[in-house]
């Protein structure tokens, strides 16, 4: 008889940028910042210093999934991402008197789910992924039935600026597995993230900064209108007229540090 082949597969391995962050401080508060599908930690560097700078203790979770490889990614979906910010914001609030959530793209439809559920402080959202201009999405679950991947156009920018701690081939990487094909069946579990956080909007009291930008290919100016009508707390909407969805590490620099100083002055408005 043969011998089995009892060979486990190696652990993937994290990318130096989709390692998660903790900042600790020293107020009573801290922040739990929530990144993007198919994103990591690192890009939410940026206001996590400015926060933590202010005091507040900041700590950023890698969903499972990112920032490993593309195998890895498509053996998680939505409960998934979902458990591990949940996990992430009950541990907070074991330990500080107020937890807060930035949440960026994906990042805020975890936000706005866990401040369903719970007594959040105070939300603010980068692009939120409740309303998406592609039709691909739409149409994701009936197209997953035939493709699992979409090839596309993916270059690294040059002329972005990067906040995180990152090794050289990170970027290049993170494109190839991620960035550069369109996975219809994570797509799908966005899709259902989306409907999730949608169906609950009107038991949120949480004082909410929504930031929106202009250039913004990947979600749909409807947020704005959607997030107004249904919350049941008080809404801030800042729209930037120069930025792309990509607003905490956003290549504009003027429409950036006016997106940082609106989260770090919306966190830090109690503060004395």
């Amino acid at each position: 008889m043969g011998r089995m082949n009892h060979t486990k597969e190696a652990t993937p391995k994290v990318r130096t940028c989709a390692r998660p962050l903790y900042l600790e401080g020293t107020a009573p508060a801290a922040v739990l910042g929530l990144h993007g599908f198919g994103g990591y930690p690192g890009e939410l560097a940026l206001p996590a210093s400015r926060l933590n700078e202010r005091g507040l203790t900041v700590h950023i979770p890698r969903l499972p999934g990112h920032g490993t490889s593309a195998r890895d990614f498509d053996r998680t979906g939505a409960r998934d991402w979902l458990t591990a910010a949940e996990q992430a914001y009950i541990e907070l609030a074991s330990s500080y008197e107020q937890v807060h959530i930035m949440g960026h793209s994906m990042g805020g439809l975890l936000a706005l789910i866990i401040a369903e559920r719970y007594t959040v402080g105070r939300l603010a959202l980068m692009a939120p992924a409740l309303s998406m201009n592609s039709r691909l999405f739409r149409f994701a679950p009936l197209l997953r039935l035939f493709r699992h991947h979409i090839p596309i156009a993916w270059e690294s920018d040059p002329s972005v600026t990067f906040f995180d701690e990152r090794d050289p081939g990170d970027d290049a990487y993170l494109g190839r597995e991620y960035w550069g094909q369109l996975n219809l069946r994570a797509i799908s579990e966005l899709a259902g993230l989306q409907k999730r956080a949608a169906g609950q909007l009107s038991v949120i009291d949480s004082a909410v900064l929504l930031l929106t930008a202009e250039l913004d290919r990947a979600v749909s100016p409807r947020i704005g209108t959607i997030l107004k009508t249904q919350l049941s707390g008080p809404l801030r909407h800042v729209h930037l007229r120069h930025a792309t969805h990509l607003i905490p590490y956003d290549r504009c620099t003027e429409d950036r540090e006016l997106a940082m100083s609106e989260i770090v002055n919306w966190f830090c408005a109690d503060q004395s």
